[in-house]
This record gives C-alpha cells, structure tokens and sequence, in this order.
C-alpha cells in the first residue's frame, strides 16, 4: 500500500531559503499539495487557518492513513506512488470535533462529528464553540512526472452566530441560558458527497441534529453571547429559546428560520456565516428579533415580531 510522509529537509526549490514557510521561491521538482483559502480574490488562509489534519485515502475509497502537516501548511510535500489519491483536510480541528468512521469504513463512511455538549462539561460557558473551522477536498492522480502541484482550496464549514438581549423595561439580574435546537452535528466528509455553492466545495449534512447551551450574565440591560457550531442549510436553521435566571423562559421558542426569511437571509449562499441576532423584550410581552448591525440607525430593519 503506497505512503505518504513529510520530508523535515527544505523542498527542492530554484532558489536558497533558511525557512522553508517562506514561499517565494516555487519548487522544480517534486510531488505537492497547495492550500488556499480565497476570499473576494484574496488567499486569507494564513489570517484564519491555524492547523490542518489531513485524511488521505487510495483510488478506491480506502484509509491509507492521517497525514501530519509540515511547517508550512500551504505547502506540503507529498512520497506518493503513482496513482489516484483522495485528501480531505480539516482546518482548525480541536477538542470539541472527532474525526469518525474513516479507518473501519473508508472515504464513504467519513465524518465529522461535534461531541454532544453533555459529554464535554461546556455548560456554564460564556460561549459555545465547535471551532472555527474549515475543510477542502482533492482527488488528484500521482502520474511520476518530475514535478506536480496539485491544490485544495479551503471552505469555510462553521457558523458563527451572536446573540443580544434587550429589555425595554428593567431587566432582571443574574445568569441567562440560551438553547439552541436543531442545530447540524455531523458533516458527511466523502468526496462523492460533497456539494458546492457560490464557489465552495462544502461537505455534505449528515441529518443528524444536536442542541446547545450556554449561560451568560446580564449587564447593562442586555445579555450577550456566541455559538460556533456547523453550518446551517437553507432547510435546518436551528430554533432558539432564552431562559431566564428562575429557570423560566423568556422568550417562545424562536424560530430563526422563519427571521432569516424575512431578512432575507439564505445560508446555502453565504460562503461565510457569521449572523447577529438583537432580540428585544417588549412591556406587553413580545419579543421582536431585528439583526444585530453595527449602526444604531434601526428604523429600517424589519423586525419579526414572536
């Protein structure tokens, strides 16, 4: 079964460098991956993308092993016999996300899974965060040429959603918790799944579903707080519901679904979700949702009203 290793010398380059991250000078030989991460014409991996795991996989869908990344992580020299490979790498992958069923199953079985907040101890955390994360895909084919690049462009697979609380009257003192239901836990990370959007390679919801929490104090009249999780699709937009420090609810069960049709907002079309959210507790009990915008100038935002 061929292999796959990282060299510790410096590429074969066409010119002299002491640090093999610097990458001005481009290699003559050799077999590589390069990684980007585009953005509005830009490559910003290096201001997002702090560590990659990298999953390679033979022309038949088999687990060869888990690559370690080099010192430069948008560079990798790749010890590869000829023939057809798979690479699906992860970006920013830390304790809260497990990478499953690809040694028993192979490429088909994948997955990315965010470990159930109950097995974790989070709760009581001012933010809930899966991480920051991001993912690219590559089959490529090793023909023995003296150089070939090959290159696997990063998507951003989270979403980042904050969340503010408003009163209009006094509000009450001490600890709040926010809910959020129906949230994606599981990314289906096959090649053969993977489905693109607005110029992204994403992998595919798996369809299994997860709920999260977190507690945060009033101050100032408002409560805020974050979750990163997986991203949302235009069919599960998680449902939200804020609890109050005597444990009773505050707010209905906020279907935010139904808020970002209303806005306008379409999260299969957004390569970046990043969603804030200003939820406003009205005298007569209402609750009015309104985007959170970094202007105070509001009047024209339309609020749906819960």
């Amino acid at each position: 079964m061929a292999t796959m290793s990282l060299l510790a010398a410096v590429p074969h380059t066409s010119c002299s460098v002491d640090d093999e991250r610097d990458l001005c000078c481009d290699p003559v030989e050799g077999l590589y991956m390069d990684y980007k991460y585009l953005y509005n014409g830009s490559d910003i991996f290096p201001q997002y993308i702090a560590g990659l795991d990298h999953f390679l996989f033979d022309s038949e869908g088999n687990f060869i092993e888990k690559v370690p990344p080099g010192r430069n992580l948008q560079l990798q020299e790749l010890h590869l016999e000829p023939g057809e490979y798979t690479m699906v790498t992860v970006g920013n992958a830390g304790e809260p996300v497990s990478m499953e069923g690809h040694e028993e199953g192979g490429l088909e079985a994948f997955r990315l899974r965010v470990i159930p907040q109950a097995d974790r101890d989070v709760l009581g955390q001012r933010e809930f965060r899966a991480g920051e994360l991001y993912g690219g895909f590559c089959r490529f084919t090793v023909t023995g040429a003296a150089l070939q690049r090959f290159l696997t462009e990063m998507s951003n697979i989270h979403c980042q959603l904050d969340l503010r609380v408003e009163w209009e009257y006094v509000a009450p003192v001490g600890d709040f918790t926010f809910r959020l239901e129906n949230v994606p836990s599981h990314y289906n990370m096959d090649y053969a799944r993977m489905w693109t959007a607005v110029g992204y390679n994403f992998p595919l919801d798996h369809g299994l579903r997860d709920s999260y929490e977190t507690v945060s104090a009033q101050s100032h009249q408002t409560v805020e707080t974050t979750f990163v999780t997986l991203r949302y699709s235009n069919e599960c937009v998680p449902v939200l519901t804020v609890i109050g420090p005597d444990g009773e609810a505050i707010t209905p069960r906020l279907d935010l679904e139904r808020a970002f049709q209303t806005w306008g907002w379409v999260p299969d079309r957004d390569p970046v979700q990043h969603y804030r959210i200003i939820i406003e507790i009205k005298r007569n009990g209402t609750v009015v949702l309104r985007p959170w915008l970094d202007t105070e100038v509001l009047d024209w935002v339309l609020g749906e009203i819960f």
